[in-house]
């Protein structure tokens, strides 16, 4: 059985577009071997170009979306350092700069640049069509 949708989709032979894991996407529709109830759609393509991110809502909880060159990143919205919205803050490459005190993330990894005692989590992100998706769950690992 595979361990994550998009290694299912490659297992599948439907791979057309890359997502954030560096694995194919479906373009059009989901492979069998995925769960959609594991992912929630939060935007479209066009509504994040590249350089630029946005708060959206997984769930009920705020995540942070970005567009680096082409390929979609999520990581969890709340700085460490005093819950701090990360989908407010201005993207340059792969690195996010909270407009609180100026914490800055690499939104590929989670990682705190100014301060490595502090992460954030990161999630899946899945392409279908225009859609963005992004898994219920925090990637491990």
């Amino acid at each position: 059985m595979p361990e994550s949708p998009a290694l299912a989709v490659l297992q599948a032979g439907c791979a057309e577009e890359i997502c954030s894991t560096g694995a194919a996407a479906p373009r059009s529709s989901w492979s069998g071997a995925v769960a959609i109830g594991d992912f929630v759609r939060v935007a479209h393509r066009d509504e994040i170009a590249p350089g630029t991110g946005k708060t959206v809502d997984v769930g009920g909880m705020p995540v942070a979306l970005f567009n680096v060159d082409g390929v979609y990143h999520v990581i969890h919205n709340s700085c460490p350092h005093e819950d701090g919205p990360l989908g407010e803050g201005e993207l340059s490459g792969r690195v996010v700069t909270r407009p609180w005190h100026a914490y800055e993330f690499d939104v590929t990894s989670g990682e705190c640049l100014t301060e490595p005692a502090y992460r954030v989590e990161k999630f899946e992100v899945w392409i279908e069509g225009d859609d963005i998706l992004v898994g219920k769950e925090a990637v491990h690992g």
